[in-house]
This record gives structure tokens, C-alpha cells and sequence, in this order.
């Protein structure tokens, strides 16, 4: 046979291996992954994902993988915590502090310590009369002892985000960022807080998001309220129409930082795991960075940019696009957490 054949031949039989190949690598079955996100993430998460699933991004022997997100707040999984038998393969909560304290049976891995931020932040209506002194915790906490002014936050019981208002308020009175065990207990603490919490006049009627409660007619009966800045940044446009806001920092916030937790138990296949760590892997690229600031949200390092249409339009009611140095809450993974929950439901939070 003639060497000019035998290439032929060789060729036509790699270009139909290629093509075999081609063919059984686009006929691989999706590995299909659940990740969970507190409702403080969900829309950015629920975007970024459509744009993952249709990215060409594989695992194993050329497996596409799509991601399906749920929602699950903080407290429904401290109430029943993520099992071998019920788990998502990815879950991203709210507060990594929170989250650390939830002892579930099933392996998790940390694959990305933050993929967005946003503090918390106090708002009045600045253009009417107040009884508080200053918007801070003190200015705050005696209006609340001496007057019958209302106070409006997420439950403390049902919510992380209600739950976060009382650790900050809690590391405000002991001048710590770094919460003990002893500080959470603290009867003096709680004391002080009580009138706070005594301010609100129906945790039932307030939903996750309070800067939707504050903004609906309901609101006008408010004094001041609490609650995570991307959510007064998406509500931004409304408050302004009903008032003149006014916000401003806690000296010891509780920042809202989104870690992303792969979850795997005995059940979880290699692909499964690869297919999460590829998920946070993209949300950590530039493109879903950049495009945090469009809902509120801030970057996982460094601040949104200049040209933040929601951080600009907030700036001159108070809300800065670089924070100042403040001291973000640390608390103890133990028991207390849940003493300083019954606490709170033991005075109607």
C-alpha cells in the first residue's frame, strides 16, 4: 500500500475519532447541583446562575453542569440543620459567624471565605422632628427607655438579619467587636437592650426585608429602623419619594459576608463536588463581582465602583460607598448563640 494511502487512511480514521469522541463528550449527562442562598443574595445568585448554566463549564469526562438554586433563610436551617440525607450541594448563608454555629451531620467545606458583604445599617426620616439624639446605638437605646418611640427590625427569632441587630447592639454595650460567651449572657446587656426590643410594636407584621416594611404605607409609623444595606439600597427610590432618609453605620456592624460551603456526604459523587467548587470558582470571577453593586450588594474585596448607579444616588442620604473603619461583630460558636435566642423569644422577639 502506498505511504500517500496509509496517511489518508490514518487521517480520515483520527477525524472520525475526533468526531466520536465530539459526540460522546456532548451526549454526557448534566451533573445537576442545589445550591442554597439566604434571601440577602438571592436575586445577584439567581442571575449568576442562568449565566454559569449556559457557559460551557464541565466536570469529569466533559459533564456540563447546571445549578439549581433554592432559597433557605438562616434560622430554617438552624431549625433543622442540613443532613447526609437532606443537604444542597452548595450552600451559601448570610453570615458566616451564624453559620458557624450550626452543628450539621454532613461534611462542609469552605471554598470561598466571602462572596459579597453589606453591613448593617440604621435609617430615619430626616425631615421629621425625632426623639433620638443621634442615630446610633445610644442615641437609640434611650429614646427607647424614656419615650414611646417605634423601632422596626426582622424578627430576632425568625431571622438572621434580626438576630445580627441584637448582637450589634450587644457589642456596642460592651465596646467589643469580639462577643464571649459571658458578654452574650450578660443580664446587664440584656437590660439595656429590652427597651429596644420593647420598641417594636409587632415583629409578626415585619417581614426579612425591612426596608420593604419601612417603604409601605405601614412605614410612616416608624421612628427608626435597622436592617442590611442592600436592602436599603433596593428600596432606595421608594424611601425617597415618602421621606428625606437619613442613614447611618453602627460602630460595630454585623457584616453580612456570604461565604460559599460545598456540603457532601457519603452520597455525593466527585463530579458533584467538582461541579461546586467550579460554581464558586465563577462567582468569584470578575464578571459577578462587578455585578454585586447593581443589587446593593458589595464586592467580596475592595468597595463598589465610582460608578455604582445605587451607592452614588445613597451617598448624600448617608450611605458611603467606602466604609470607614468600623469593627465587624465576632461571635462564639456555642451555646450562648442559643441562649441569647431564647432570651429574645422570651421578650416577644
Amino acid at each position: 500500500m502506498r505511504r500517500g494511502t496509509i496517511f489518508i487512511i490514518l487521517f480520515v480514521l483520527i477525524a472520525a475519532a475526533l468526531v466520536a469522541a465530539t459526540t460522546l463528550l456532548r451526549s454526557q449527562p448534566p451533573v445537576e447541583i442545589d445550591v442554597a442562598v439566604d434571601p440577602l443574595a438571592e436575586l445577584w445568585l439567581r442571575a449568576a446562575a442562568l449565566e454559569f448554566n449556559t457557559s460551557g463549564v464541565t466536570v469529569g469526562v466533559g459533564r456540563p453542569v447546571r445549578v439549581n438554586v433554592i432559597v433557605a433563610p438562616g434560622m430554617q436551617i438552624l431549625n433543622e440543620p442540613w443532613s447526609s440525607s437532606n443537604h444542597p450541594d452548595g450552600w451559601i448563608p448570610a453570615w458566616s459567624g451564624f453559620a458557624a454555629g450550626i452543628r450539621m451531620a454532613v461534611t462542609a467545606n469552605t471554598e470561598a471565605l466571602s462572596l459579597a458583604r453589606t453591613p448593617l445599617v440604621w435609617m430615619r426620616d430626616a425631615s421629621e422632628d425625632s426623639a433620638i439624639s443621634a442615630l446610633t446605638w445610644d442615641g437609640v437605646q434611650e429614646a427607647a427607655g424614656s419615650n414611646r418611640i417605634n423601632v422596626a427590625f426582622s424578627s430576632p427569632s425568625l431571622s438572621v438579619q434580626g438576630f445580627a441587630v441584637v448582637v450589634s447592639g450587644a457589642a456596642h454595650f460592651h465596646d467589643s467587636g469580639v462577643l464571649t460567651d459571658t458578654q452574650l449572657n450578660d443580664k446587664a446587656m440584656r437590660d439595656w437592650l429590652k427597651p429596644v426590643i420593647d420598641s417594636v410594636p409587632n415583629f409578626n407584621t415585619i417581614p426579612n426585608d425591612v426596608a420593604t416594611y419601612v417603604a409601605g404605607p405601614q412605614g410612616r409609623t416608624v421612628d427608626v429602623a435597622i436592617g442590611p444595606e442592600s436592602q436599603w439600597l433596593a428600596s432606595l427610590d421608594v424611601l425617597a419619594r415618602t421621606y428625606t432618609p437619613e442613614f447611618a453605620y453602627p460602630n460595630y456592624p454585623v457584616m453580612f459576608d456570604f461565604p460559599y460551603i460545598t456540603l457532601s456526604s457519603a452520597q455525593t459523587t466527585g463530579d458533584e463536588r467538582a461541579a461546586s467548587q467550579a460554581f464558586a470558582s465563577y462567582l468569584l470571577g470578575d464578571a459577578q463581582q462587578r455585578a454585586l453593586d447593581s443589587y446593593g450588594l458589595r464586592p467580596a474585596l475592595g468597595e463598589p465602583p465610582e460608578t455604582s448607579a445605587k451607592f452614588v444616588a445613597a451617598e448624600p442620604y448617608g450611605i458611603m460607598r467606602q466604609l470607614p473603619g468600623l469593627q465587624a461583630v465576632q461571635i462564639p460558636q456555642s451555646s450562648a448563640i442559643s441562649g441569647l435566642r431564647q432570651w429574645i423569644l422570651s421578650n416577644g422577639g
